[in-house]
């Protein structure tokens, strides 16, 4: 989770200006740098692997009926 949240702001960025005191964003800028999206893609991969398997864990006897 922590790789995930420290690799963020580095790889996407919101392309904002400011008008008459209002903050427009203009748009979504992603950073190609192949290094860190292995890195945040290794880091989603694994926080969806321990949250199904702690719905398998929790909720398992749900899910066969014992």
């Amino acid at each position: 989770m922590l790789a995930f949240i420290l690799n963020a702001p580095h790889l996407v960025r919101l392309r904002a200006r400011r008008e008459l005191d209002v903050i427009l964003v203009d748009g979504l800028v992603l950073h190609w740098r192949a290094t860190q999206w292995m890195v945040a893609g290794l880091a989603f991969v694994l926080i969806a692997v321990m949250v199904v398997y702690g719905a398998l864990e929790n909720l398992g006897h749900l899910i066969n009926g014992a």
